[in-house]
């Protein structure tokens, strides 16, 4: 009877580990085993990998970005390309300069809306750019023949400005005519303007360019232009405001052209 029950313990306990063995190795491998008839499910874990979130850039703008500036119009590009042509054997400009940062000495060039400085220190020459805002009706700039200026002194922004005309000249405006036939006034604008030889052809305010003179009459205006080699004359005919930026004084009765003319 005894050794009948030890054997039965023993074929038990040998089904045990029999059936045990194969479920560890396939917990150790993260599978999984169809329970047997009569068991409770095995539960196996499986692994996890842990893995580090992506870092993902935020664009930003930088602070210190810097927003390129307008291209300058194609006449103002072939007003640089001959200034420095003519002033600087073609090299390049030393710089920029603001009308504070003039010198006692330096020329002033124009072409069209561009401005150029020409300073000579000892035996070296400079070119600069001359930018900003810029006032050549100061007192410090002195016209000189070939539409340039010359600067006799410094400019202090802060001090009170000087003009060379004045305040009444600064802003006088002229409703220029065309003088009647026979009149005293024509005849002596179309002489001292085209060796007394008729001026029939007109023109008016706004179609006036740089470098065109203006001789001023009583009431009647006479524009001179170089046409190739040839100079032509006309009346001006309409309302214009002699202290306008676009026009120079150069003596007495004279101006210049030296930008827009409205």
């Amino acid at each position: 009877m005894r050794a009948r029950r030890l054997l039965k313990y023993l074929a038990w306990s040998a089904w045990l580990l029999a059936g045990a063995a194969p479920a560890q190795q396939a917990a150790s491998n993260g599978t999984r085993l169809p329970p047997a008839h009569g068991d409770a499910p095995q539960l196996s874990v499986i692994p996890q990998v842990a893995q580090a979130p992506r870092a993902v850039p935020i664009p930003t703008l930088a602070a210190d970005s810097v927003v390129p500036p307008l291209p300058a119009t194609r006449d103002q590009l072939a007003s640089r390309q001959r200034l420095l042509e003519s002033l600087n054997e073609g090299r390049v400009a030393n710089g920029n300069l603001q009308e504070s940062g003039l010198e006692a000495g330096d020329e002033v060039y124009r072409d069209g809306d561009v401005l150029a400085v020409v300073r000579l220190s000892g035996l070296s020459r400079e070119f600069f750019w001359l930018e900003g805002p810029v006032d050549l009706q100061r007192v410090q700039f002195v016209p000189e023949p070939g539409g340039r200026y010359r600067v006799n002194a410094s400019i202090n922004p802060q001090a009170p400005v000087s003009h060379r005309i004045s305040a009444a000249e600064l802003h006088r405006v002229v409703n220029a005519e065309v003088p009647a036939a026979g009149s005293a006034e024509r005849a002596r604008l179309q002489q001292l303007c085209n060796n007394g030889q008729a001026i029939a052809a007109t023109i008016w305010p706004g179609a006036l360019l740089p470098a065109d003179r203006l001789l001023l009459g009583q009431k009647a205006i006479v524009m001179v232009r170089r046409e190739g080699n040839d100079m032509a004359r006309y009346w001006l005919k309409g309302r214009i405001d002699l202290g306008q930026g676009g026009l120079q004084k150069v003596d007495g009765n004279l101006y210049e052209v030296i930008g827009v003319v409205h």
